[in-house]
This record gives C-alpha cells, sequence and structure tokens, in this order.
C-alpha cells in the first residue's frame, strides 16, 4: 500500500513542476505563416491540407506551452482568414518591433513546388550563414532544428542566414526585414510529401512539433529542460503498402486509420486512470501522449480490422520515445497472384511456378499445404515470408495439372488458415490449372522494327526499337545489332535496354550515342544467330534503311517523369468512363524507363466491356508542370512504351487566356510493342473531337498547358493492358534564334530584360538574349523562393528570345524571375496586379 501511494503522490508531484515559471519574463513574438484559404496559402489537393491552417495551429499550442511555462506570448494571428494575409510580411516584422519582444519567430511547413520529393527540416534566420545579423539567432536555429529533427523524425536538418540561402545581398525573407531582434523561420517538413501532409492533418503530430520549439526556447534560454516526456508513434499495417511516393521503408507501409492506444502504468500497484488516445480517419496513424512522469508504461495498440498489440516504454524526462507498431490484420491470407496465370502453359524445367501471399505465411504448413494433379514431386524456394517459386523440372511434358493450396496453410503471425476464395473467411483451399507444353523448337521471329524500312525523316536521335514474339538469350544479341551511316559505312555506337513484354515477347530499344546527322541515310543491320532462351537462333540478316530529317524545334520539358511525379498527377477514377477500377490506375515504374531515365508514368488501363463508351483521362493537376506553357503551332511530343493492343491513345492541352478550354489531339493506334516517339503535330494535324466536352471550340487558342493523357477502348482489341510515359515535352515558343554565320544579328552580351508591361495582369512578355550556343533556364519564384513556373529548360542556340509568362493561376504580388546559363546568372522583379 505504501509502494501505491509513493507511486500516485510521484505522478501528482512531477505534474505540478512540470510548469515552473522557468520562461517568466520572457517575450517572444510568434508568427503562424501565411492565413487564409487562397492559392498563396500552399493547399495540398490529396489530403486536404493547408499550411496556412497547419502554421496556426501548431502556434496555437506552442503559445499555450510558452504560457504554463511563464513566457508572455504575442502571436502575429489567432484566426485563418484571408484578412490575416492581407499585409505584406515586413508588415508582421514592424508590428513585432512595436511589442519589443525578446524573440521572434515565424512557423512554416515546406515545399519543392516540384515532383522531386524530399522531407528535411529547414531553419533560416537574418544574414549569411557564417555572419548572421543576430549571433544568437543562428544558436536558435540549431537548438529548434535538432528538436523537430527528433520530433518529426525528417532525414535531415539544415540551417542556413537567408543572405546565403537565397543568394541575396540583403534580408531575403519579409519577415526579417527591420527586425530589431534575433528571429527565426522553422520550415519543419515538407507537405507536399505526402505521408508527411497526411501526417500535418494529425493534430497531435502538430502539438508534437510545438513541444520540440518549446524545448528549444528552454535550451536558448538556459533554463531546465522539462522533467516530463512524452511517448509518441505510428501505427501501420505491413502488409498493405501505399499508392504515393515514399522516402522510407516505413512510409511504404499503409498508416492505419481509426487508431485507439491506450496507456497505463507498467507497475500494476501503480492506480493511475489509463489514458486513451483515438486517432482520425486522415492516413497518418499518429498518436502521442504528453506530460507523461518518467517511468515505464505499457500501451494497448487497438484498430478495427486488426489484432491487438501492446509494448512496454520506457519514459525520461524532456526526451521523445517512439513507439511504432506494425498491426497484423485479422483479414486471413489469400493468394495474390500466381505465374502461369490459370490456363496458361509453361516450359518444365524452363519457367518455375512462382506465387504471391497477402501475408507472410509459415513456410511449413505451406509446403505441406500444395499438390499438383497428376502427382508429382515439388521442390520449394521463398524469395520471402510471402512469395514462394515452386521448380518445374521434374514435371512431364505435354501435361494438364491442377495446382491446389490446401485450407492447411497459414500465415506466420496468428495462424489463420488460407482463404482460397478471398471471401473474407479462412477455412477454403486454393485452386488453378496449367498445361506443359514441349519445349521450344522455333527460332526467334522478328515482329516490328522502327524505324521502318526506307522510312523517311526520322528524328536526328531516334529511338530504334526491335521486338521479337519471344523472350531472347541477350548475350546473342551482342554485336549482332548494328547502326551504320551508309555514307561512309562507320558503325555508330548504341546504347541499349532489354524488356521482356507479358512474359512471352521481348523488346530492345537502342538508343545513339551521339546525334545523327540530319538529311542522311542509315542502315540497321540485325544479323543472324540471334537466339532465344533454348538456343534456337535466327537463320538469315535482316537490313532496315532509313533516311533523318532536319533537327526538330528546341523542345521545353514538361514533365519528365523522375522521382516523386505522381504527386503532380491524380488517379484516372475520378476522370473515366466505362473502365474497371479494379485494373485501373497509374504509378511509377522503374522497369519500363526510357534511357537515361530512373522512372517512367505507368498506367494501367481495364475496359468494362459492357459499357457503351470508354475513356481513360490521366490528369496533370499541379506542381511545376502545371504551370508550363507552350505554343500552340508547335509539336506536343511524349514516348510511349505501347502494348501493342490497337487500342487509342491522344494528348488534351488547356488552352484560352483563362486555360480552361480543353482540345485534343487526334487519336493514335497503340500498334506497336516498346517504346516509340508519338508527336501531335498541332499546327499541321489541328485538333481532334470530344464528345460532351462544352469547352471545346476546335480551335488552340493561344498559349497552352497539357491537361491530360487519354485512352479509349476498340471493342475487339485486348480489354486490358498497359502503357508507359515519358519525357513529355513541347516545341518552346518564339524561337529567334539566329544562323551560324549571321555574326551581324549575334547578340554581343547575354542579357535579361525588365519584363513588359510591368505591372501586369494576367500576362507578361520576358526577352533576353544569348551571344553564343548555351543551357538555359528561366524560372519564376515568388518571394520566399518557391519555384512557381519554369518556362525555359533547354538547350539554345545565340539570338533573342522572348517568352510570354502567364500568371492566371497565382495571386498578386512581387515575383523573382531568374535566367541562367553556364556562364551568366541574373534576376529581375516583376509585379502582378489583379
Amino acid at each position: 500500500m505504501k509502494k501505491q501511494l509513493l507511486a500516485v503522490l510521484f505522478l501528482l508531484f512531477s505534474a505540478s513542476f512540470l510548469f515552473g515559471q522557468s520562461l517568466s519574463g520572457i517575450k517572444i513574438y510568434i508568427n503562424p505563416g501565411h492565413g487564409g484559404y487562397t492559392s498563396n496559402d500552399r493547399h495540398i489537393l490529396e489530403t486536404d491540407y493547408w499550411e496556412s491552417e497547419g502554421n496556426l495551429t501548431r502556434g496555437l499550442f506552442l503559445r499555450d506551452i510558452l504560457q504554463k511555462l511563464g513566457a508572455t506570448v504575442i502571436m502575429s494571428r489567432v484566426t485563418n482568414t484571408e484578412d490575416d494575409d492581407i499585409q505584406p510580411t515586413s508588415y508582421i516584422a514592424a508590428r513585432a518591433n512595436t511589442y519589443n519582444p525578446d524573440y521572434f519567430h515565424s512557423i512554416h511547413s515546406n515545399a519543392t513546388g516540384t515532383s522531386t520529393r524530399v522531407n528535411y527540416t529547414l531553419l533560416l534566420f537574418q544574414g549569411t550563414t557564417t555572419s548572421p545579423t543576430y549571433p544568437l539567432a543562428k544558436t536558435m536555429a540549431g537548438y529548434i532544428g535538432n528538436e523537430i529533427l527528433g520530433a518529426h523524425r525528417t532525414t535531415t536538418r539544415d540551417i542556413a542566414g537567408d543572405f546565403t540561402f537565397y543568394n541575396s545581398t540583403g534580408p531575403y525573407l519579409g519577415v526579417f526585414v527591420g527586425l530589431k531582434m534575433p528571429g527565426t523561420l522553422s520550415e519543419s517538413s515538407f507537405h507536399d510529401y505526402i505521408p508527411e501532409s497526411w501526417r500535418l492533418r494529425n493534430q497531435a503530430y502538430l502539438k508534437h512539433e510545438a513541444w520540440a520549439i518549446a524545448k528549444a526556447f528552454l535550451a536558448y534560454w538556459g533554463k531546465p529542460p522539462l522533467t516530463t516526456g512524452i511517448i509518441a508513434g505510428i501505427l501501420r499495417d505491413p502488409d498493405l503498402g501505399v499508392s504515393y511516393t515514399s522516402l522510407t521503408l516505413q512510409d511504404a507501409k499503409k498508416p492505419v486509420n481509426s487508431i485507439k492506444v491506450t496507456l497505463k502504468p507498467a507497475d500494476a500497484l501503480n492506480t493511475m486512470e489509463p489514458v486513451v488516445y483515438e486517432g482520425d480517419n486522415l492516413n497518418n496513424g499518429f498518436f502521442m501522449f504528453d506530460e507523461l512522469t518518467p517511468g515505464q508504461y505499457k500501451l494497448y495498440y487497438e484498430a478495427p480490422g486488426y489484432f491487438r498489440d501492446s509494448s512496454t516504454v520506457t519514459v525520461q524526462a524532456s526526451k521523445n520515445t517512439f513507439a511504432d507498431k506494425d498491426l497484423l490484420s485479422t483479414v486471413p491470407p489469400f493468394v495474390v497472384s500466381v505465374s502461369p496465370a490459370s490456363g496458361d502453359s509453361i516450359y518444365p524445367g524452363k519457367e518455375d511456378i512462382v506465387i504471391s501471399f497477402s501475408r507472410a505465411m509459415n513456410k511449413a504448413s505451406v509446403e505441406s499445404a500444395i499438390s499438383v494433379s497428376p502427382k508429382a514431386p515439388l521442390t520449394f524456394t521463398w524469395s520471402s515470408e510471402k512469395n514462394l517459386t515452386v521448380a518445374t523440372a521434374g514435371l512431364p511434358f505435354m501435361t494438364d495439372f491442377t495446382l491446389t493450396i490446401g485450407a492447411g496453410a497459414q500465415e506466420k503471425s496468428h495462424g489463420l488458415s488460407l482463404d482460397g476464395n478471398k471471401d473474407g473467411v479462412s477455412g477454403d483451399i486454393y485452386t488453378c490449372s496449367f498445361r506443359t507444353r514441349l519445349q521450344d523448337l522455333s527460332a526467334p521471329v522478328l515482329e516490328t522494327v522502327y524505324p521502318s524500312d526506307n522510312m523517311e525523316n526520322v528524328e536526328p536521335m531516334p529511338l530504334i526499337n526491335i521486338s521479337f514474339n519471344e523472350q531472347i538469350n541477350t548475350s546473342t544479341a551482342s554485336g549482332r545489332i548494328k547502326l551504320v551511316r551508309n555514307s561512309d559505312q562507320k558503325v555508330l555506337a548504341l546504347k541499349a535496354n532489354y524488356l521482356p513484354v507479358d512474359g512471352q515477347k521481348s523488346v530492345f530499344c537502342f538508343f545513339p550515342v551521339d546525334t545523327l546527322m540530319e538529311n542522311e541515310s542509315y542502315s540497321l543491320i540485325i544479323s543472324s544467330g540471334i537466339e532465344d532462351l533454348y538456343k534456337n537462333p535466327t537463320s538469315s540478316e535482316k537490313v532496315y534503311t532509313f533516311k533523318t530529317g532536319s533537327k526538330l524545334p528546341t523542345m521545353v520539358y514538361i514533365d519528365k517523369f523522375e522521382s516523386g511525379f505522381t504527386a503532380n498527377w491524380v488517379s484516372p477514377l475520378t476522370y473515366s468512363s466505362g473502365i474497371t477500377s479494379a485494373g485501373t490506375n497509374f504509378a511509377s515504374s522503374s522497369i519500363y524507363r526510357f534511357y537515361g531515365s530512373s522512372s517512367s508514368m505507368l498506367i494501367n488501363y481495364s475496359w468494362k466491356k459492357s459499357a457503351s463508351s470508354w475513356l481513360l483521362r490521366e490528369p496533370l493537376i499541379g506542381g511545376a508542370p502545371k504551370n508550363v506553357t507552350f505554343s500552340n503551332s508547335g509539336i506536343l511530343q511524349a514516348y510511349i512504351f505501347g502494348d501493342g493492343s490497337n487500342n487509342k491513345f491522344r494528348f488534351c492541352v488547356a488552352d484560352g487566356s483563362d486555360f480552361k478550354g480543353l482540345e485534343v489531339s487526334p487519336w493514335y493506334t497503340i500498334n506497336w510493342i516498346g517504346w516509340r516517339l508519338l508527336s501531335w503535330d498541332m499546327q499541321r494535324e489541328g485538333t481532334g473531337t470530344w464528345d460532351g466536352n462544352t469547352s471545346s471550340n476546335g480551335i488552340l487558342d493561344g498559349q497552352l498547358k497539357f491537361d491530360s493523357f487519354q485512352l479509349s477502348y476498340i471493342p475487339g482489341n485486348p480489354e486490358s493492358g498497359f502503357i508507359c510515359l515519358d519525357n513529355l515535352r513541347a516545341a518552346k515558343d518564339s524561337y529567334m534564334g539566329v544562323e551560324e554565320g549571321d555574326e551581324d544579328l549575334r547578340p554581343s552580351n547575354y542579357s535579361l530584360a525588365q519584363n513588359y508591361p510591368n505591372p501586369f495582369n494576367p500576362s507578361t512578355t520576358l526577352s533576353y538574349k544569348l551571344p553564343e550556343k548555351s543551357f538555359v533556364s528561366l524560372k519564376v519564384f515568388d518571394l520566399l523562393g518557391r519555384e512557381v513556373a519554369t518556362l525555359v529548360n533547354s538547350e539554345q542556340g545565340a539570338g533573342s528570345y522572348k517568352v510570354e509568362f502567364n500568371a492566371s493561376n497565382i495571386p498578386s504580388g512581387i515575383y523573382l524571375y531568374m535566367l541562367r546559363t553556364d556562364n551568366f546568372q541574373e534576376t529581375k522583379k516583376m509585379v502582378l496586379l489583379k
């Protein structure tokens, strides 16, 4: 009884001293960045997160904590309306000065504004990184950065002076302009990294950050640390993944919704009442318990559809203790896939049976539950606890088999039996059929070649595509596929990419190392002796002759589909008709990728055969690619990996002064397998028709932006399949370059002119000159250094250029535009007034 009483008294004693007046007499000014719900307040569509809202919530939590610690706190705003963001950021610094606080801190979260996904913590202060205006601000930046890094578990933390970070000669951040006390600005994490964006929707997650900043203030003033600690964590499903980009293995797991976490003292004699945390349905799985007395605690984790679990956690004063947990589903295991598919055939000893389960399995129970009929010996190899390979070397040829997995197959953690028919109830067997066939004795057949024989006007940097009717032993192709320039018989270097297709066919994609000469004849020579997997060689040589055309205009890239690009696109399900939701999606693919690329966009489609019409629309919704404008008289292109389905594909663009009109290209038939450059010559081909599209007038009006890729089904063709896309690009606008030899017209210096008109609404023209061939970057930024638009990002010849910038979709304000080449850089300001 004495021990129990002491434990209770200890809890009460610790709690009473948590908020001692350690910051008494200190005045702090807190600025939750932005305000309201406009385009300037950083809305993330996928998660419905508003930075303005998240900043305010963190600020209010921080205010309450600091006040309990005895500090006097002034807030720049306590509501989230447009009126809170009507004044320039320099007004905030001026207003802070009137209160004469001891310290100023501005709360933000970050974004790349591009398809690149990162998630680190950034702290900024006035001055250069090595010479801050207020040296103590750099000290405080280190404290805050370390605490937020520890609380949010971002990838790293960085601190910098705003002069250095933004390459300016004076205060770059408006909240630092004229500030008369030490101040910092925190970009705690990246709200356009989707796993983090969902976490930022969680109130407890925001409060956890507030605690981190409060602990930094205690360290800054040399005060004793907190006497209590925090337990936090995330509950995830280890067997389900997420559809968006993830930077870590943990973030790749699906967070559990509707969680319930109960906290109790580990000491059974402690009579402290249990504390219950109930989570939200916002795809974060986060929980937190704060103000905990140091000691051991027991956590009990629950969620609908998951087994209850627990853990013991030790809390330390002023520390974060993380108690992440993978919850295991009560859904019984089932077979996700089997290769070969039911009804297909295989070559024994060359092609094995591969089975994927939904859960980590008890290996012994699975192996004892698998059989084939007619009976035959089987051997097993596990590549993981979910993936089993069954060797087929012992199976006879030309035999029909039935594979059975009995109900005795169990998952590893709780012994749930197999759900063979996927009805949610365990105890069923799973069966599928396949047939063994004789070993292939036929040579591989060349099905398609691009460029085709006698083709003219081939692009000088062609993608050479060769498809076979079966898979190839790639070592036998080495040296047997050559590209020869006919004028001098020079053999040109090629880079190769080999891709099996659907487990049967295969494609070689070749890329010339150097650009081909214009208006020149070339021959693609495919020699005999190329073998399939069974050593059957081709017997004859094939020669395909083609002629290159003139060089295409310089292109501006809309999207290269590199890491993180999926955040700028949205699922086609909402925007499509005549499809099945189970088989239709988009994702990043690292398997089917263009040469020199790390990924491409993969679109899987599945058509509903009974529908009366079919349209799959894959829309571009945001990020830098959405701001790229291009001419209505140029060429729109993308490299497309076709599936040979003979279904249809087209481009869609937005036009008009407000970019609310939608126009489509003609339909193109996907009658090839492998990579192919598809071009829409907008001036020559004109537009297609889109039934039911009331925003179309059949004319490409003014500058254009990209809207979507579209596919359609043709009855009688395959009802499902996939395509991949890479390097979406368009001919650049308003080229006025000079030819070699026109020296009188060549600019003598680099220059960037002031935009005209200025101020402007909604469009303005940016002009610049290049004295020599250069790789040019022309970008627009807001005053926080966030990229708003990429206008040019390509190599250009010497000459004078004009590019139109349309700002219809961004708010009024001051913007910067920067011209950068290898030998020149200049930045100018422009004013958008609406």
